[in-house]
């Protein structure tokens, strides 16, 4: 299927910064599985998100609900910087689109901040300002009627699942100054929906008490030592079990390297400042792939972490703890590939 069918299907409109936001057609609840589902089960992703990209099957499941589009030139530019009003549109519409009402004359926005006013959300009202990761923290714990503000909305955020860090899983790590992308406000969005989040509730006028909130800690603990986390010297480690196994076509660069196989299907090792061992085959011989590259990097390769591999789902996928990191274990192209997720502060390369 095409982009043209896609834009077709799920009715949108791409506002004035360029953000291709979806518009839930009427007869589609946020979740359904029925029109916009059914139009993308064929859609095979955007040319600028690989497969091996750590947000691939979020964004995938943001299109297909109608909450994002791509661009006309097969883009979905997943690191392009989302405003405030287009955040508080992705939100509100997933949640309560059916509490909202639309006026003529009324700026696009409008509907969305005057439901966000009715909640008593912390918004700024610059609209067209790229919002921060420490603000969208506050609204959408908010939104879960909460009242934390600066870095303990961020521990409300890590401590109950609805956010992973941006480079760990503390505060220093949420890089709450940073400015929210497209593929992590998708990501937000997601894990409302898997936290089971089916409404949006008011903010309490007065502040929530701190002492309830989970312990989360302020900075990451150093990289464990012994880890070879460069993806060249992982490769070139492991490269014995992978052409055991049909992976032989070496390629890549400093950060992600590659190896493909006479069929053209691929494990891979990246370093973006989290680690992702990804193959693009749920098979035994990516499974002991895998295992290769999980090894030469020097991560314990145990049973439960085999079990992780083998019992992960899609979406974000079975969290765990990986050496003393978060990791997530999940499935992607449609339950087909394996792709695990390590968390770490930039680990050396």
């Amino acid at each position: 299927m095409n982009k043209k069918t896609i834009k077709l299907t799920v009715a949108g409109f791409v506002v004035a910064t360029g953000l291709s936001v979806g518009v839930l057609a009427n007869d589609i609840s946020p979740f359904s599985t029925t029109k916009v589902e059914a139009a993308t089960n064929n859609f095979k992703g955007f040319k600028d998100v690989k497969s091996t990209h750590w947000a691939y099957s979020n964004i995938l499941w943001g299109v297909s609900k109608g909450i994002l589009n791509g661009y006309p030139d097969g883009t979905f530019k997943p690191n392009s910087e989302v405003t405030e009003a287009e955040f508080m549109k992705m939100l509100i519409a997933t949640f309560a689109k059916d509490e909202i009402t639309t006026s003529k004359g009324k700026n696009w926005a409008d509907p969305f901040y005057d439901y966000a006013k009715k909640k008593n959300y912390p918004y700024t009202g610059v609209r067209n300002k790229a919002i921060t990761r420490t603000k969208v923290a506050e609204i959408v714990s908010a939104s879960q009627g909460v009242n934390y503000v600066g870095d303990n909305a961020i521990r409300y955020m890590l401590g109950k699942g609805l956010s992973n860090g941006k480079t760990s899983q503390t505060v220093q790590g949420y890089e709450g100054s940073a400015k929210l992308t497209r593929a992590e406000a998708i990501t937000f969005i997601l894990n409302l929906k898997n936290k089971g989040v089916s409404d949006l509730k008011e903010k309490p006028t007065q502040p929530s008490d701190p002492s309830k909130l989970p312990n989360v800690p302020d900075k990451p603990e150093k990289p464990s030592q012994g880890l070879v986390l460069t993806p060249q010297k992982v490769v070139d480690s492991a490269l014995p079990t992978l052409k055991e196994n049909g992976f032989t076509n070496v390629r890549g660069t400093k950060d992600s390297m590659q190896v493909y196989d006479k069929n053209g299907d691929q494990v891979s090792f990246e370093n973006l400042g989290y680690i992702t061992i990804f193959a693009s085959k749920d098979d035994n011989k990516a499974l002991k792939s895998v295992i290769g590259l999980a090894k030469a990097a020097g991560f314990t390769v145990n049973d439960e972490f085999i079990s992780n591999i083998k019992n992960a789902k899609m979406g974000f996928g079975l969290k765990a703890k990986v050496n003393g990191y978060t990791a997530y274990f999940s499935k992607g192209n449609n339950g087909n590939s394996i792709d695990i997720t390590i968390f770490m502060d930039y680990p050396e390369k």
